[in-house]
């Protein structure tokens, strides 16, 4: 433990935090990655320049007095060591401190049945570190307005009042220009899409937009042709796995596409509007959002995601956004 104390002296949060997880147990392994998720957290905010130096300040001390307090938990629970012998004037406090948790830990439960999360998430097969982020900004009440995750697994979340966070090794230049446009003044990001090939496109305001690699390619040549500008917002970017498949959705009824499977095509064709999403899966497989929860999806979508969306749409919940990953993979994010 010492040892992790100087790290923490030295400035190195982030590798305090590791190496406590290496070694706090399970016990524990909720509180470290909870403090691992405010770390990130806090350098995105300090990469996007929302944080004065002061508050920035402040917020890293919290987080390292926190990390002291764990430690000191750790040190000082059963495991650390063989207890001695006690009067029995301790037992009786040990009775009295364990009344008052229990009476704490009953509260705790009464309330968190009446907690409203601003946002929420079911999955299947996605890596525990895409969870424990999505899981952390749920119990910290963040409201996650958009996911996009790539199949490396590298992730970009947009959240509330203009704010975004993202794994280490997004595609090339994606971070920055994320970071340059939320530097400008009103900007709005709507939606950020990732494809193979380190392939990405990013949506902002209304009919703003930037493509990664930029070259004259098929979706480029859709977005500046410019005959869905008719007054209409871009809504949505989606990538298959294939090179140069994609869906552009703009509007009310404008959609283009390239490479994509023909049921597909022939479901836009047949629904033309009311299209909240749609997700292309690695294995020709797709899903479309309409209305509140409403989905139409390709035979080939995982039938425990059919049953997913089955029971959200009989629970009335909304289904805002779908994720299809590798391996059978799924995220569907709800309210």
């Amino acid at each position: 433990m010492e040892d992790i104390k100087a790290l923490i002296r030295q400035g190195r949060t982030r590798d305090a935090i590791e190496q406590l997880q290496k070694i706090a147990g399970k016990k524990h392994e909720d509180s470290c990655i909870h403090l691992a998720s405010r770390y990130e957290y806090l350098i995105n905010e300090q990469l996007k320049g929302v944080l004065g130096h002061e508050e920035e300040t402040r917020e890293l001390q919290k987080i390292n007095n926190d990390l002291l307090e764990l430690i000191k938990m750790i040190e000082h629970s059963p495991a650390a060591g063989l207890p001695g012998k006690r009067p029995a004037s301790v037992y009786v406090w040990l009775g009295i401190v364990l009344l008052i948790a229990t009476g704490i830990v009953l509260y705790a439960l009464w309330g968190s049945e009446k907690k409203t999360y601003f946002f929420n998430f079911e999955s299947h097969n996605v890596p525990s570190k895409i969870l424990d982020v999505l899981d952390s900004l749920r119990t910290t009440s963040e409201n996650v307005r958009d996911i996009s995750i790539d199949e490396n697994y590298y992730w970009v979340i947009l959240l509330g009042r203009d704010r975004a966070m993202w794994s280490k090794d997004v595609p090339p230049f994606l971070d920055w220009k994320i970071e340059e446009i939320y530097q400008q003044n009103r900007n709005t990001i709507r939606q950020v899409a990732m494809g193979p090939d380190s392939r990405w496109a990013l949506l902002f305001n209304e009919q703003d937009y930037r493509i990664y690699p930029d070259v004259q390619d098929t979706l480029r040549k859709f977005l500046n042709d410019g005959s869905w500008r008719k007054g209409e917002a871009l809504k949505e970017v989606a990538f298959g796995s294939s090179p140069g498949e994609f869906v552009l959705l703009a509007g009310e009824g404008y959609y283009a596409y390239n490479n994509i499977p023909h049921d597909l095509i022939f479901t836009l064709r047949e629904q033309r509007s009311g299209i909240k999403s749609i997700a292309l899966g690695p294995e020709d497989e797709w899903i479309m959002l309409t209305g509140k929860n409403d989905a139409i999806s390709s035979n080939s979508l995982d039938d425990g995601l059919k049953k997913t969306l089955s029971r959200l749409k009989k629970e009335d919940r909304e289904i805002r956004k779908v994720c299809l990953l590798k391996n059978e993979g799924w995220i569907v994010l709800t309210d």
